[in-house]
């Protein structure tokens, strides 16, 4: 698998984080049934072309919400892993069904643009072994920052493309065996 290649149904898993109501109850930057309706759009591609698919939700039992079932009874064999932390990375169970795909590219959806910025920036701090992180901002709700702490949104929009750059230097870069 060259590093360069474009991502297919063979080379890459999804992971599709927070999509629960009470994330969706501040979002006024961007129209909730269109970001509603992208997600179930994803899930059911991945679906369709058999893309090992992550859902992760948190605090679903307590805070949260279940997540959307709409796309979760897209994959009934799945279990929805439920995190106390709002950084997928930090839950165990996330890491592990991550690694478990045995793709060297993820791409990532959620709500929120920073928790994908994370996700991304980890792999290119090398806490993610993976080869490449793609961050999915048309299924995320990132503008909401805008609204409210514009330099900090700024900063992690910023970011997510400098990542994104950086992620395709370093797949240009030899593997040591």
């Amino acid at each position: 698998m060259s590093k360069l290649e474009m991502l297919s149904p063979e080379n890459h898993a999804i992971a599709l984080v927070d999509y629960q109501p009470a994330m969706y109850q501040g979002v006024q930057s961007h129209d909730r049934l269109v970001t509603f309706n992208n997600v179930q759009v994803l899930a059911k591609a991945a679906k369709l072309f058999g893309v090992p698919t992550i859902v992760t939700a948190v605090a679903q039992d307590t805070f949260s919400g279940p997540f959307m079932p709409e796309v979760s009874s897209l994959f009934p064999g799945h279990t929805v892993i439920d995190r106390t932390s709002m950084n997928a990375w930090l839950d165990a169970k996330f890491r592990e069904a991550v690694y478990s795909t045995g793709r060297k590219k993820i791409a990532v959806a959620g709500l929120w643009i920073a928790v994908l910025t994370l996700l991304a920036l980890l792999a290119l701090l090398a806490l993610l072994p993976l080869l490449a992180a793609l961050a999915l901002p048309h299924a995320a709700l990132g503008k909401l920052l805008l609204q409210f702490v514009e330099p900090v949104a700024q900063a992690l929009l910023i970011l997510l493309q400098i990542a994104h750059a950086l992620i395709a230097l370093l797949a240009a870069l030899p593997v040591a065996p």
